[in-house]
């Protein structure tokens, strides 16, 4: 569970961040691969460079501490 909390988390950050940036072009395309594809891909979140468009591949790790 703490790990679907930080990868959705991660997800908005990155949409928020191109928004910031004027790329609501980008922003939709943001795709929480984790969901789309399944854990066997190697990262978590699929993003892109607001300035030259090119790919992000982030992998989140979370922690389940209190």
């Amino acid at each position: 569970m703490p790990g679907q909390l930080g990868e959705g988390f991660a997800v908005e950050v990155e949409k928020r961040r191109l928004l910031s940036f004027g790329r609501d072009d980008l922003a939709i395309r943001v795709e929480w691969v984790a969901v789309t594809c399944g854990d066997g891909v190697g990262f978590d979140v699929l993003s892109f460079d607001e300035n030259d468009e090119s790919e992000r591949f982030i992998e989140v790790k979370t922690t389940g501490l209190g």
